[in-house]
């Protein structure tokens, strides 16, 4: 653990710059989540409507 703070302190544009990685990767998951769990609702949901009309 203290090396990897040191390694912080002296790096600290990398750090940043993994950091903002991370953060970047966890939204685009999150998004592309979203969209799968959207799209496969209004499918499921267009296809009740078919039926009930």
């Amino acid at each position: 653990m203290d090396k990897l703070k040191r390694w912080i302190k002296e790096n600290p544009i990398y750090a940043v710059a993994i950091g903002i990685g991370a953060a970047h990767a966890v939204a685009a998951v999150m998004e592309s989540t979203a969209h799968i769990i959207g799209s496969s609702g209004y499918a499921i949901h267009a296809s009740k409507r078919k039926k009930n009309s």
